[in-house]
């Protein structure tokens, strides 16, 4: 069962090193989940006005979230604080009962 988080996706300007930063929805499987962090400089930097999302709550926290991939792994930042993201992810599982 996938699951929908919402990701802080980077655009490099070349050149200039700037990065312009939007939210994306993804879809992941929560099987694939190595584990989940607080991203301490996404959060300091949205909380200090530096991240163009007006539409979130000034308390909004991030994470960094590390999937398994193979022999290397993928870390993506996403919205939510690591018990948001883990509840999401774990406690949300359901089950087909059978008549």
């Amino acid at each position: 069962m996938l699951v929908e988080l919402v990701e802080v996706k980077k655009k490099n300007h070349y050149g200039t090193g700037a990065g312009v930063q939007k939210l994306e929805k993804v879809f992941i499987n929560p099987e694939h989940i190595v584990s989940v962090r607080t991203d301490d400089v996404v959060t300091a930097l949205f909380r200090e006005g530096k991240l163009p999302w007006s539409e979130l709550n000034h308390a909004t926290s991030f994470s960094v979230v590390t999937l398994s991939g193979g022999s290397a792994g993928t870390s993506i930042t996403v919205v939510g604080a690591p018990e948001i993201v883990q509840k999401k992810c774990f406690e949300s599982k359901r089950t087909l009962l059978r008549g």
